[in-house]
């Protein structure tokens, strides 16, 4: 019984080429053979050049370079495989939708994934938090301008990375 296939060049068609970006648009596209299992690629070789090199550097201003990291992008997404997920996923945005809009057969599921999530719970209330002082225009600019302070505070000192980095967007653009 044979495990592996030969390597090949993957055919103008293959998803390597088309993940994200198409690589019909590009002025020239990079040779690259796969060695398969019969199911998917197991091991990829970009034969000519070194795009490597151009990606650790992050060169990708020039016409010959951008092709390189438009393949990277593909090449990565290729390799996460997301179709486990397409099915248990695909279209249940409700974490970000405003609660009041989330339908009434999802939401024990939604405080059932909060409830085991404590950081994505977090993220979630002050979402919740900043959504509602948007919406507030009974205050002063000087209260909004106070609250806004007092959250993007409670944000940093959340621990959460994303809650962190927000904030000092927020506060770079209030300055």
């Amino acid at each position: 019984m044979r495990i592996f296939h030969d390597w090949r060049d993957l055919p103008p068609d293959h998803l390597i080429y088309s993940a994200h970006f198409n690589g019909k648009q590009w002025p020239s596209k990079p040779r690259v053979m796969g060695l398969s299992n019969g199911a998917r690629e197991l091991m990829l070789l970009i034969p000519a050049g070194d795009p490597a090199r151009y990606w650790q550097i992050k060169n990708f201003s020039g016409r010959q370079t951008e092709p390189l990291a438009e393949l990277a992008t593909n090449i990565y997404l290729y390799a996460l495989d997301k179709s486990e997920l397409q099915g248990r996923y695909k279209g249940q945005t409700y974490l970000v939708r405003r609660n009041d809009k989330v339908p009434a057969a999802a939401r024990p599921q939604l405080a059932q994934a909060r409830a085991a999530h404590p950081v994505l719970d977090k993220m979630v209330t002050m979402r919740e938090e900043l959504r509602q002082m948007w919406l507030n225009t009974s205050q002063s600019r000087e209260q909004l301008a106070a609250d806004l302070q007092a959250w993007c505070r409670r944000a940093e000192e959340s621990g959460i990375v994303a809650l962190q980095q927000f904030s000092m967007k927020l506060r770079a653009a209030h300055a």
